[in-house]
């Protein structure tokens, strides 16, 4: 098939798959590392969140006020990010917890030993809570991969249309550019046709 093109056509599909390579190779490179600039800028911003609510809930946790620190973990609904949150005391036990939408099929672990069973595909912060220096108790905040998703299918979209639209203008300038290629190419090749008759 493709010895049976012309020799303007064999150019423009050679130059057509070397340019779709190299823009597949550069939207992959620019997709995978805004992935894990999205991840690490998702993990800082829940670690901030997960300090302050912490250190808010610190009082809370030294008088074993467990209701007080529920109504400030409350406060996390307006952090979208955040799809839950759960204190425990020095002892591992659970002292106060928040969640948006709970799992389906799973219950929030009652001791910190049961947290990487429960967090798996999730993305979560552990803190520890401190007051004059010493542990009292550990704050984790965290988010369901949906932001992420979003922020993939969006940038995977917007990618693709780039590099649609590249390899589009890449085609029609690659069409007019071979002609100074192959016009003087086919002329001596007209002329030695000539001669030979």
């Amino acid at each position: 098939m493709f010895k049976r093109l012309s020799i303007r056509n064999k150019l423009i599909t050679i130059s057509m798959a070397t340019t779709g390579f190299a823009l597949l190779i550069m939207g992959l490179f620019l997709y995978f590392s805004d992935v894990n600039f999205f991840k690490h800028s998702l993990v800082t911003r829940l670690s901030v969140q997960a300090n302050i609510i912490g250190s808010n809930c610190s009082a809370a946790l030294i008088f074993k006020d467990s209701k007080n620190a529920e109504d400030i973990l409350s406060a996390l609904k307006a952090a979208t990010n955040v799809a839950g949150a759960v204190i425990y005391d020095k002892n591992g036990k659970v002292f106060a917890k928040y969640h948006r939408n709970l799992t389906a099929g799973k219950s929030m672990p009652g001791t910190s030993s049961e947290i990487d069973e429960f967090f798996s595909g999730l993305f979560k912060v552990k803190e520890d809570i401190t007051f004059m220096n010493e542990k009292i108790g550990v704050i984790i905040l965290w988010s369901d991969q949906s932001e992420l998703n979003e922020r993939l299918r969006s940038h995977a979209l917007l990618i693709s249309i780039t590099i649609l639209i590249s390899i589009l203008f890449a085609f029609m300038m690659l069409s007019r550019l071979h002609l100074f290629i192959t016009d003087p190419i086919n002329r001596v090749v007209e002329a030695m046709k000539r001669v030979t008759n």
